[in-house]
Parts: structure tokens; C-alpha cells; sequence
């Protein structure tokens, strides 16, 4: 007979899931992802499809903002905030 303990964690090994991150560039034809090659998952496993695309525009945007946020927030200026929190 299995110790009490083991009974528990059995029950809650059940309740986790473990889910593996892959990065994989695609291209978007005709209503379908395209992958450059299969992957190495079993037929008709259940996946999580992210989509990034490679807007210019927004890249540029995105980069010009992180400029200004990092002129407004690096400067020797702010010191004195970072000497008020050591106190």
C-alpha cells in the first residue's frame, strides 16, 4: 500500500501541465503557415500559434520610443532620486 504522501502527490502532479517553448520561423501563403520543415511533435498534437510579424513601421516606432525612454530615465540627473532610496 503507497504511503498517504505519495497519493497527494500524484493528485497534484495530475493538476500541472509541462509545456516546451520552440521558436520557429514560418511563412503566411494562402490561409496556411507554412513551416520551412516539420517539427518533431506527434500527429495532431494541440499547439499555440504566436504571431510576430515584420512591420517596419512599428519596429521603428518601437525603437525610437525605447531611445526616448532611455534619454528620460539613464540621465546623471536622477542620481539624487537613487542616494534618497539608499537612505
Amino acid at each position: 500500500m503507497p504511503a498517504p504522501h505519495s497519493a497527494l502527490a500524484n493528485a497534484r502532479k495530475s493538476q500541472y501541465c509541462f509545456f516546451m517553448t520552440t521558436t520557429v520561423d514560418a511563412t503566411y501563403e494562402n490561409g496556411k503557415i507554412i513551416l520551412p520543415q516539420p517539427l518533431s511533435l506527434p500527429e495532431n498534437a494541440r499547439v499555440r500559434v504566436t504571431i510576430e510579424s515584420g512591420d517596419m513601421e512599428r519596429e521603428a516606432w518601437l525603437k525610437h520610443s525605447e531611445e526616448s525612454l532611455l534619454k528620460t530615465w539613464d540621465n546623471p540627473g536622477d542620481d539624487v532620486f537613487n542616494e534618497l532610496l539608499k537612505k
